[in-house]
């Protein structure tokens, strides 16, 4: 009996884990130096060879060494001299031979603490090697490991799984992610969802169809209706001037989705009729940079230049909103509490992941701007190394945030204890090593929940820069590291359908890689 696509898949992930091992091997790294340490010494060699012999120089008087203990008749000291010269000669060569003493000793000292390589190495002659070389040494070793030591621990899935012990409800979802396989219908390269780099993409909430609608960074929107197989069936139009950050649902009007951009509007279509209607403008002429549903008739939204506001979708005038600054740079997303709407967690270009109070309006006393904006009180804040791109909050009240420092960090929140007057230093429970440089190329990697899991098991989905989706649950546990060889550029963005564990991203070139 053949081996099924699983056993097929899993033996090619093997062999790629064990290839990249083997890449980091230390004794072809020696082999390959030795090799080039011959070759020039062969080099020399014929060198010397071929040129003619020099002449023999007579051997200069003067460059013969001084013993190191001398006479004081040799040294031309007089015995009839003054005590003061010859009381000086005798500390001279006193002097002298402590500091013999001392460069034996060094010898054989072990050396401590940490220490560059480059330093401690010499040349032929026994002398440092100059800056210059160095750096020449160091171009070629790294040009011997060629590893930047960016990576990702999903990488390692198939090994971490060889070892791991996990509950029967972990190796249940493994399974069933593992059976998922990439839309059959038409190839990757057919379904070009948008024009330019998709910025944002997600599922209709319907189980009925697979509805899937993606936003560029040119304002292009794209819906592909992923039912009909005879054709790839995408509608595209340009909705936006700029980037599109973000599609919203509302639970009450499933049919109407809300999609805001970088050129500070927000917009709605209607997917019935497929007619757009403009339903605000940020007169301050501000990017808008995400937007969520906080209930059914409130919209709330945040911007580039690290302010945040409410929208009441039942009123036609926002001119009388009130504006908040939560930042003084960009606010690259934002999340509400589903168990507490008064809660609000924000990521920040200012490497902050904070937590506010919506029912606590303050003075901001720490704003650099010249505005006079309020900011609200927050209750925590998460100081990263880096930037902070994203942060999402689930219903058994977790936060997931990932940024440019290569991390993606998991709090297990407990805000039961929280007051008006909580202000905590918030650590992450659970810290996953992830490669999230993505460059000029790909969009920024950003870290979602499953809103509404059938399952109830709380999990993320986040891309990875090896092209494959990785998930992960609550406590940072793998349970998925999904990947096909149609898949040839990275999914950058990604999400889940709000219910079903199926799973859909796009990349640099539009293109959408569907997983159900």
């Amino acid at each position: 009996m053949g081996l099924s696509e699983f056993e097929k898949q899993r033996l090619e992930n093997i062999e790629r884990n064990k290839k990249l091992l083997s890449s980091l091997n230390l004794n072809s790294i020696s082999h390959e130096i030795y090799q080039d340490i011959k070759k020039e010494e062969q080099h020399d060699l014929k060198r010397r060879k071929t040129s003619s012999p020099k002449p023999k120089k007579p051997r200069d008087k003067q460059s013969i060494p001084l013993p190191t203990r001398r006479s004081r008749r040799l040294a031309g000291v007089s015995l009839d001299d003054g005590s003061d010269k010859s009381r000086e000669f005798e500390l001279e060569e006193e002097k002298r031979r402590k500091e013999k003493e001392e460069l034996e000793k060094l010898k054989t000292i072990r050396v401590n603490g940490d220490l560059s390589l480059l330093d401690l190495i010499k040349d032929d002659d026994d002398e440092v090697k100059t800056e210059d070389g160095n750096d020449k040494l160091l171009t070629k070793f790294q040009s011997f490991l060629n590893n930047n030591g960016n990576f990702s621990i999903g990488d390692y899935y198939e090994t971490i799984m060889a070892k791991d012990n996990s509950s029967k409800d972990v190796k249940n979802l493994r399974e069933e992610f593992q059976s998922k396989t990439i839309y059959p219908h038409f190839k990757p390269n057919e379904i070009k969802l948008t024009k330019e780099r998709m910025t944002y993409i997600a599922f209709h909430p319907s189980i009925d169809k697979k509805l899937i609608i993606g936003g560029d960074t040119n304002g292009n929107c794209g819906i592909w209706n992923s039912e009909n197989t005879e054709e790839v069936d995408i509608t595209s139009f340009k909705l936006h001037g700029k980037s599109i950050c973000k599609y919203e649902f509302n639970i009450n009007e499933p049919n109407k989705v809300y999609t805001a951009s970088y050129d500070g509007s927000i917009r709605s279509i209607d997917l019935s009729t497929l007619k757009s209607t403009q339903f605000f403008i940020n007169d301050f002429d501000g990017g808008i940079s995400d937007i969520n549903f906080n209930n059914q008739h409130e919209i709330y939204y945040t911007t580039l230049q690290g302010e945040f506001g409410r929208l009441d979708l039942r009123s036609n005038d926002h001119s009388k909103r009130k504006i908040l600054r939560l930042s003084n740079k960009k606010i690259g997303g934002f999340t509400i509490n589903p168990n507490d709407p008064d809660q609000l967690a924000t990521a920040s270009l200012d490497r902050t992941l904070k937590i506010w109070d919506l029912r606590n309006i303050v003075d901001c006393d720490w704003n650099e701007w010249d505005d006079e904006l309020q900011t609200l009180h927050s209750f925590g804040t998460y100081d990263s190394r880096l930037s902070v791109s994203t942060v999402d909050w689930n219903h058994s009240n977790d936060l997931v945030c990932n940024g440019y420092d290569d991390t993606v960090n998991i709090f297990n929140l407990d805000t039961s204890n929280w007051s008006k007057d909580t202000n905590e230093d918030l650590t992450p429970n659970h810290k996953i090593k992830h490669n999230c440089q993505t460059g000029r190329w790909v969009s920024i990697l950003k870290a979602k929940w499953h809103k509404f899991p059938v399952d109830k098991t709380e999990k993320f989905v986040i891309a990875n820069m090896n092209k494959y989706y990785d998930v992960y649950d609550r406590n940072g546990v793998q349970l998925a590291h999904l990947s096909d060889p149609l898949m040839t550029v990275v999914p950058a963005v990604c999400n889940f359908h709000q219910t079903e564990n199926w799973l859909v991203g796009g990349g640099a070139s539009g293109k959408v890689y569907l997983f159900s």
